[in-house]
């Protein structure tokens, strides 16, 4: 249906098919950029509206190789990247991201609570793990929708689970201490 819809915006410009593309992709796109901007809705709706707008005027380069999802999310990530200009991405080369993800998952059984200690990472962090864990992109998606290598991305996301993890950790003693 969605690949009927995109077909008829490149054609046509249909702007009634794009509405239909919005109403259907705009929760995914919307969450993740609420989750990013960090409770400033405000900034995540004007986000989201650009991600949008930059949607159908682009759609011509939309190829159809991913999920159409996964590019609009990926238009999303530039919006906020440049929002945010000057972040500088990490880079590293470890491979270790599932059992760190296990063991977090296993302690933080709290989404709130998650929710809150994910909040205190940066802003790449977070959409490391929003993209992996709640939008369940693999690590290839990943790469692609941020223009990666995919050993960078595994880098990165152990990296963001290891901050998870260590701000777990603290939060944790800092409720057992009297």
């Amino acid at each position: 249906m969605i690949d009927q819809l995109v077909e008829r915006v490149k054609l046509t410009h249909d702007q009634a098919a794009f509405m239909q593309l919005v109403k259907q992709t705009q929760t995914p796109v919307r969450n993740y950029l609420k989750r990013l901007c960090q409770g400033d809705d405000g900034l995540a709706e004007e986000l989201a509206q650009d991600t949008f707008f930059a949607a159908y005027k682009y759609i011509d380069s939309y190829q159809g190789n991913e999920r159409f999802v996964s590019w609009l999310l990926a238009i999303a990530h530039q919006k906020l990247i440049r929002h945010h200009r000057g972040f500088k991405p990490e880079l590293a080369d470890l491979d270790e991201v599932s059992e760190v993800t296990l063991e977090l998952h296993h302690h933080i059984d709290d989404q709130l609570e998650f929710d809150r200690i994910l909040q205190r990472l940066n802003a790449k962090q977070r959409a490391l793990v929003e993209l992996h864990f709640e939008a369940g992109f693999s690590h290839r998606e990943i790469a692609n929708l941020l223009g990666q290598p995919e050993s960078t991305v595994k880098s990165q996301l152990y990296r963001a689970l290891g901050s998870l993890k260590n701000t777990f950790v603290r939060s944790q003693l800092v409720r057992k201490t009297p």
